[in-house]
């Protein structure tokens, strides 16, 4: 068991968190005023088209029809219905409103997301460590979040979901459910977190997911209309199919395919090898789920080393100790480091979901299971630090069109990811854990542990 005794003192330990709280603050406020002076340029990143997208709901017209700028509205309804409050001001107060709430979704998502983690790593949560590490987590995402500030898109509430989502999961699984339902009607890559519910025996917040997905998706009905919503719905998803370089029909969204030139993901990057030799982009798409096989097999090949389960895990309620709640917070990292590296469409402003890989590196490194060497986790963390922060060392020469180009931020993250994953195999895999884990695999008969219980 690891336990953080950072000071014996409590009114030193009361003033250095406020000291890390005021630091963390500062950082966020600094990218805030930024961005803050952007939009007073007129500078609104992606926040108009939703603007207008939001305005077309309210007026009747089909938001998937316009294009503002270099955007269109390509998300289902759901986004456009929330943000139609915002459409009754004027477009720089709603911009202010958006970018302040935005800066709070990823406040909160990095205190959520470093609560969650230390608990399920067996370190005592508390104000210090919490805030320690959720500084620790923007330092390295600094870029990313300075990005997604600046451009104002969805992935800060997407990052809000995921964190809160895994909060929630062992105790409030039908709140898990519907944070995961909401980041899906967003962007639809969390529906990959169904599945991985579904393997760790999490029947209740995949169900959960579902249910809510359905019905956050007829949402905006209650506005628009059934017909008209069915409309949306099949406009947004109409336009899926580009992805794979098919035709769409007339209406649907405007989604570019998985080849783009502006996707740094390791699947547009084979796409665009496929392409380059004169394959098709479906051929790309299936290149990049070889490479996905590939780290599944690396990551079955740790599990077995350390001699911990992949697919045979306990009943939910017997999962609350190690290491079920260890593997919970290390696969819940590799989930989105996923969806980030093998989407068929993937941003820089996305890399903002770096922060919950990020939150796992600054926890392994700060804490590491006695004995162990530091330099694994610091070896990530450079690694993660090269693929979110070189292209700004390189904006405007050639350099940073040739390293996007072949999806190196992906690659880096990918393996960065890899190396955390052995760090936190290794640190699961303690005796003691696993004479637990046995045991209540056995006999499911035991109280489960409360959720920041250490083991």
């Amino acid at each position: 068991m690891r336990i953080s005794e950072n000071l014996s003192n409590r009114g030193s330990v009361t003033w250095l968190t406020r000291l890390v709280l005021i630091l963390l603050f500062a950082l966020l406020a600094g990218l805030f005023l930024d961005a803050l002076h952007r939009i007073s340029k007129n500078e609104l990143g992606a926040f108009q088209t939703y603007y207008e997208a939001a305005k077309s709901l309210r007026d009747g017209r089909d938001p998937y029809v316009q294009r503002v700028g270099t955007y269109s509205y390509v998300y289902p309804p759901l986004y456009a219905f929330l943000c139609r409050p915002l459409a009754g001001v004027p477009q720089r107060t709603a911009a202010r409103v958006m970018l302040l709430a935005n800066t709070a979704f990823i406040l909160a998502a990095l205190l959520l997301t470093a609560h969650a983690m230390l608990g399920r790593l067996g370190i005592r949560a508390i104000a210090l460590n919490v805030a320690g590490v959720a500084l620790s987590a923007a330092v390295i995402a600094a870029v990313p979040i300075y990005n997604e500030l600046r451009g104002m898109e969805t992935n800060a509430l997407m990052l809000l979901c995921f964190a809160l989502a895994l909060h929630w999961l062992d105790r409030r699984p039908g709140r898990a459910g519907l944070s995961l339902a909401l980041a899906i009607n967003i962007k639809y890559l969390p529906l990959a977190a169904i599945p991985y519910l579904l393997i760790r025996r999490r029947w209740a917040a995949a169900c959960a997911t579902a249910l809510w997905s359905v019905a956050l998706a007829w949402a905006p009905a209650l506005s628009v209309g059934w017909a008209r919503n069915l409309g949306y719905l099949r406009s947004a998803v109409g336009g899926l199919g580009s992805l794979a370089g098919a035709s769409t029909t007339a209406g649907s969204a405007h989604i570019n395919s998985a080849s783009v030139d502006s996707s740094i993901s390791i699947t547009s990057t084979l796409a665009r090898v496929g392409e380059s030799v004169g394959w098709t982009a479906r051929s790309g798409l299936l290149l990049g789920g070889a490479v996905a096989v590939c780290c599944i097999l690396v990551a079955i090949s740790a599990y077995r080393r350390e001699r911990l389960p992949l697919l045979l895990w306990p009943a939910p309620t017997a999962q609350r100790m190690r290491p079920s709640q260890s593997l919970v917070a290390i696969e819940w990292a590799g989930l989105v480091t996923s969806v980030l590296a093998f989407s068929p469409n993937t941003q820089n402003r996305n890399l903002v979901l770096a922060v919950i890989p990020a939150t796992l590196a600054a926890i392994l490194v700060r804490f590491p299971r006695p004995g162990a060497s530091r330099l694994p986790t610091a070896i990530a963390i450079f690694m993660l630090l090269v693929a979110l922060i070189l292209p700004v060392a390189t904006m405007g020469h050639h350099l940073t069109g040739v390293w996007q180009h072949s999806g190196m931020p992906c690659w880096c993250l990918l393996a960065a990811y890899i190396v955390l994953l052995h760090v936190g195999l290794q640190d699961a895999r303690g005796p003691e854990c696993r004479e637990a884990f046995d045991s209540r695999t056995s006999s499911s008969h035991d109280a489960p542990l409360s959720f920041n219980t250490p083991v």
